[in-house]
């Protein structure tokens, strides 16, 4: 007697019910009536594909037109890009629940999230990061705090933002490394944006060894500052004296420009170019 056969037997006898012997016709019978289940479904198979293949269509569809719509209304491209997935991924959902119901009438959604129950605040919690970095996401294209191309810094990373996901951040490091910032970490932590505005205030500590007047000296490398190509007139540069001994004098001088890091190494150059060989110690701060 196979263990099948035994199995049976013993549920039968466990109900109560006299046990009967299962031959070759009861097995071809179970599998007929399989078959038959099959067979009775199949047409809803085939309207399920059916309607997969207009889900699909009407998604893409959804897509393309939130992508369009996105582009001739001149919004953050990145926003739109995520709407456009959002909208898809709904269309989606919707769809293969209504599948759901083609394929099996009785299958009710509601009564199948409601029967989650514990398992439902499981799943949240595991997806509690997932859901808290799409909608940071969604704020911070929507309220557009910087955009792509920005140097920023959030933070232990600081470099040009490369692109703005629906999960994560981009950001192209100036050490040549990117950086994939989340985006609930960028949207709750302070960021500072160093292109928000045109142009930049660069500093430059300047050591002279010099007999002139420290007033003197101060004006000179001003003339020398004003004269730098990328260096702004207004706001002028300002240079302070922050120290004098004897002879050696030291000058911080503040300049603005769109590029000031350049500019800095320009007015250094420029600076030390003007003083004698020998006379001059020039640092960057």
């Amino acid at each position: 007697m196979g263990l099948f056969t035994a199995a049976l037997l013993a549920t039968t006898a466990q109900n109560g019910a006299k046990p009967t012997a299962i031959g070759p016709n009861v097995v071809i019978e179970a599998v007929e009536r399989q078959i038959h289940g099959l067979l009775t479904l199949l047409p809803n198979f085939v309207l399920c594909s059916v309607f997969l293949l207009f889900v699909w269509g009407f998604a893409f569809g959804v897509k393309r037109f939130v992508l369009s719509g996105g582009h001739k209304s001149h919004m953050n491209p990145p926003l739109v890009r995520a709407l456009a997935r959002l909208s898809s991924i709904i269309v989606w959902v919707l769809g293969l629940f209504t599948a759901a119901t083609i394929v099996v009438p009785s299958f009710n959604p509601g009564s199948m999230i409601a029967g989650l129950g514990i398992s439902s605040i499981a799943i949240g919690f595991a997806f509690k990061d997932i859901f808290q970095n799409f909608l940071a996401g969604l704020l911070l294209l929507w309220s557009q705090p910087f955009h792509v191309g920005d140097e920023i810094k959030s933070g232990e990373f600081e470099g040009a933002v490369e692109d703005i996901d629906i999960r994560a951040t981009l950001i192209r490091m100036y050490s040549g490394e990117r950086a994939i910032v989340p985006n609930s970490a960028v949207y709750t932590n302070a960021i500072v944006v160093k292109t928000a505005f045109p142009a930049r205030r660069g500093k430059i500590v300047i050591a002279v060894d010099d007999p002139r007047p420290a007033p003197e000296v101060r004006d000179l490398i001003a003339k020398i500052i004003e004269k730098i190509p990328g260096v702004l007139s207004e706001p002028a540069p300002s240079i302070a004296i922050s120290n004098i001994k004897g002879s050696s004098m030291r000058f911080t001088a503040y300049l603005w420009s769109p590029q000031p890091t350049a500019a800095a190494d320009r007015a250094l150059t420029a600076v030390r170019d003007a003083f004698e060989a020998g006379k001059a110690e020039i640092s960057a701060a």
